[in-house]
């Protein structure tokens, strides 16, 4: 997952060129760590290799915050 966001963030600033609307019109409801890329955008490029780790951690904890959701996570990967 973290290459995923990796990839999703290289896609907002290069095949984007930084535009969000665009960006969140193809993305929003397509794709699960929209969310966390659209609150990482001002985190510099030399930082996005922690960043991206961390932030993938807390979605997947937080997804899977009882067993009974982390069951329902699992299934849906």
């Amino acid at each position: 997952m973290v290459v995923e966001f990796k990839e999703l963030r290289r896609k907002y600033f290069q095949d984007f060129n930084e535009d969000r609307k665009a960006f969140a019109m193809k993305y929003s409801k397509t794709h699960e760590l929209f969310g966390i890329v659209m609150k990482t955008l001002n985190t510099p490029f030399t930082e996005i290799e922690k960043v991206a780790e961390v932030t993938v951690k807390e979605y997947i904890l937080k997804q899977c915050k009882s067993l009974n959701d982390a069951k329902k996570y699992i299934e849906g990967l």
